[in-house]
């Protein structure tokens, strides 16, 4: 890249090669001065005291292999009588991390090693209890003792590639990796308790709860010794090393010390490499990390591992699982308790489209709603509840682990439907540090008393919970804590009350505060597989509420009938909207400017679409963009009823620039009534169409999706005179966004004449 750059600006080979050997001279003699140094101090006979700094993040080879070489370079110098270590670290990669400490704590016992910790977490402060002697600055930050790993993926085989065992690519079991986290923590807990014997006023367990402590904190638990400075640290490890005079040398530059500063690029340097990328690509998972993480930098690394959402098919399953809020559960998720509904002979069925949902609910034995990041609306509530007074079934999961909620919604969309129940999930997690499964949220539950013998729980004895919240309720109790469990938000031990069950009319609703114990490998860990099974033939056995009671016979009334004709544009005409998007406002023109093209124009942009001769919805461009479809969107199937509902599928190719992108839309509508409707003094008769449409398109490896509800008021005169829509935005299945939007139609034009003319408000528009 030098050499290239170089060549650009006119610079010639020659005068490049001599520019390249002169810096190669340059380095070697800088090196060879180096090592000269160290050989003068010893032969001078002078008495030194090394410093070694240690900085920064700590997650790359050269890193360790630089503070190793230094320490070494201490321990073979014999005029190097004493070291004193800065500590100024998060931590790092956990071998990276040993390997310093194992270095200082050897070095250690041939000559005096004093530490001066002025960040020292985590792996930070398993290399300072090396030293003998800790020194803190009165607000220091000492401890965040732990570890954080990061689990093993599943592994989707090839036929093409093979391995040769079934822990061979992933390398741990993803059932036992909490014990090689909680082996790793006990190596930590080990070191700490070794490198201050004697002195810790902290248990063990309190040591393992990760906390942060200031310097002065840290003197009176006895994780540092006392207060002072880098010069208090060199007086004490002269004294220890026995001698008076000493010369100090800066072991990092190689050069005698100058007083120490820190400063701003330093701060910015401790945490630059601390990244997904760095720590992904230096040590892909599974990996463990005796490291510091500032809480946003914590949620960015767990939240690129968040359970997929797979694209799923609709069928007619007794068993729904709405997906269109936009629930970050999958059928992995769901895939053991799918299998024995299936053993039970039902069947289960994923869907996107709330409309869906509308219209086979009352056939479905069971609805569940799992983890959901976008509320429900009243009406969509009052639905599930009039479903489950009926006769359905509901299942309400929730995890409070980063894989499944949305920052910072956490458990609110949920309570929104659950709290309709009488039920209510806690923010926070419950943890547990004496009984667990491998690692301190891996928490076990018991079943109630009072529930011994309800048939959600038979032959139940104790649950399995992987990162659980508590729940509050008026129902009974299915399974409840021991009392020595934590909750993270309220801090003190309880018995906290983990999964419900109610009666609501003729229908049930069971709630459990976690999602983990349903998937392969934990339902196999205590009774949860027992709990599974129990809950598929619960569903299994369940008569949906439209099969219950035979409707007695009635006379049919025939309505009046009232409908809304196709409407025929003609070739130049406008239309003028106003639209008012999260309260501010501009104007759209709706033109037709042939009888197969529309242009529509926005304040910003300009987008033309275009139409076969069907009326169905081929493509559109604007700009450098042009989007494709696969298969042609259909106009609405005239002429529009209440009652009549249609979709529409297809794939799509979106072109930006000279790039190529693919992406899948569908639709839902349903005609809910025709009705008139008044636009500033004039009445319509319209049909007032719910609408559902979902957009996914894909990126570079990342989705965006998004899912828009509301309302078209179509009339047989102009088309569209109003719409009415919410729209959610999604990355990855994580919420972004929430736009609402308004369209009102204010004026018709034909040509230069004005037809009619009104002051109204309105929302988006939807083109066919």
């Amino acid at each position: 890249m030098m050499v290239l750059s170089m060549r650009v600006y006119g610079v010639g080979y020659g005068r490049v090669l001599a520019f390249v050997l002169s810096m190669v001279i340059v380095a070697s003699l800088l090196v060879a001065l180096y090592f000269t140094y160290y050989m003068f101090m010893e032969r001078c006979g002078r008495c030194f005291i090394g410093l070694v700094r240690i900085e920064g993040a700590i997650i790359y080879d050269e890193d360790a292999y630089r503070y190793l070489r230094l320490i070494e370079s201490a321990a073979v110098n014999s005029s190097i009588k004493a070291l004193v270590v800065y500590v100024n670290s998060p931590g790092g990669y956990a071998d990276l991390v040993e390997a310093i400490h194992l270095e200082l704590s050897s070095l250690g016992r041939v000559k005096p090693v004093v530490c001066v910790a002025q960040l020292a977490l985590s792996g930070g402060y398993y290399i300072a209890v090396a030293a003998e002697h800790i020194y803190v600055y009165p607000t220091s930050y000492v401890g965040s003792i732990g570890v954080i790993g990061i689990g093993p993926s599943i592994l989707v085989p090839s036929e093409r590639v093979m391995e040769t065992g079934p822990y061979k690519i992933v390398g741990f079991s993803r059932l036992l990796f909490p014990y090689n986290i909680t082996e790793a923590l006990d190596n930590f807990l080990d070191a700490v308790e070794s490198g201050r014997r004697g002195r810790l006023r902290l248990s063990r367990d309190e040591l393992s709860r990760g906390l942060i402590y200031i310097g002065s904190e840290a003197v009176k638990l006895g994780l540092a010794d006392e207060l002072g400075s880098i010069r208090d640290a060199l007086n004490l490890a002269s004294k220890k090393a026995g001698i008076e005079e000493y010369e100090v040398v800066d072991l990092n530059t190689g050069k005698p010390y100058t007083e120490y500063t820190s400063s701003r690029e330093l701060y910015e340097y401790l945490w630059k490499d601390i990244s997904l990328e760095a720590l992904s690509k230096t040590h892909p998972p599974p990996a463990l990390y005796y490291i510091y993480l500032p809480p946003q930098l914590y949620l960015e690394l767990a939240s690129q591992y968040h359970t997929i959402v797979y694209n799923t098919t609709y069928s007619n399953g007794r068993v729904l699982v709405d997906l269109s809020h936009g629930n970050t559960v999958s059928w992995i998720d769901l895939d053991v308790l799918s299998g024995k509904l299936v053993e039970n002979g039902a069947s289960i069925a994923f869907t996107r489209s709330w409309m869906d949902i509308e219209d086979k609910l009352l056939n479905s034995s069971a609805l569940i709603i799992a983890t959901p990041t976008v509320a429900y609306t009243d009406r969509e509530a009052k639905l599930v509840e009039e479903y489950v007074e009926k006769g359905g079934i509901l299942l309400l999961f929730f995890d409070p682990s980063v894989e499944y909620v949305s920052i910072p919604n956490l458990a609110y969309p949920i309570n929104t439907i659950a709290s309709r129940f009488n039920i209510y999930f806690a923010g926070g997690y419950l943890y547990n540090n004496l009984e667990n499964f491998g690692f301190y949220r891996n928490i076990y539950a018991y079943i109630a008393k009072e529930a011994i013998d309800n048939p959600i729980v038979l032959n139940v004895t104790r649950i399995a919970l992987f990162t659980a919240t508590h729940i509050y309720s008026s129902s009974p109790a299915l399974a409840y804590t021991s009392n020595n469990t934590y909750s993270s938000t309220a801090e003190k031990p309880g018995r906290y009350t983990v999964a419900v069950y109610g009666r609501r009319g003729s229908g049930l609703v069971v709630a459990f505060s976690d999602l983990s114990f349903l998937q392969e490998p934990y339902c196999y860990v205590a009774d949860n597989l027992k709990l599974v099974e129990n809950i598929a033939s619960i569903i299994a056995q369940n008569t949906p509420p439209a099969r219950r009671v035979e409707k007695p016979p009635t006379i049919p009334e025939i309505p009046e009938t009232r409908e809304i004709s196709e409407p025929k544009i003609p070739v130049g005409l406008e239309k003028e909207y106003l639209c008012i998007e999260d309260g501010e406002e501009y104007r759209i023109i709706w033109v037709k400017v042939g009888d197969r093209e529309i242009l529509v124009v926005y304040p910003q942009t300009t987008i033309h679409y275009y139409y076969d001769e069907e009326g169905s919805l081929t493509s559109w461009t604007t700009d450098n963009i042009t989007c494709i479809y696969l298969e042609p969107i259909p106009k609405p199937p005239y002429p529009l009823v209440a009652g009549k509902e249609w979709g529409w599928r297809s794939r799509y190719s979106l072109s930006i620039s000279s790039l190529e992108y693919l992406g899948s839309i569908e639709g839902y509508f349903k005609v809910e009534d025709v009705e008139e409707i008044e636009i500033a003094g004039r009445v319509y008769l319209a049909a007032r169409v719910a609408f559902e449409i979902n957009d996914t398109l894909y990126m570079d490896g990342a989705s965006s999706r998004s899912i828009s509800r509301g309302f078209q008021w179509i009339c047989s005169e102009i088309g569209h005179i109003r719409e009415e829509t919410t729209t959610y935005y999604y990355i990855d299945s994580i919420l972004q966004t929430i736009v609402k939007r308004i369209l009102v139609l204010e004026e018709v034009r034909y040509r230069s004449k004005s037809i009619y003319s009104w002051n109204t408000i309105h929302i988006q528009q939807v083109v066919y």
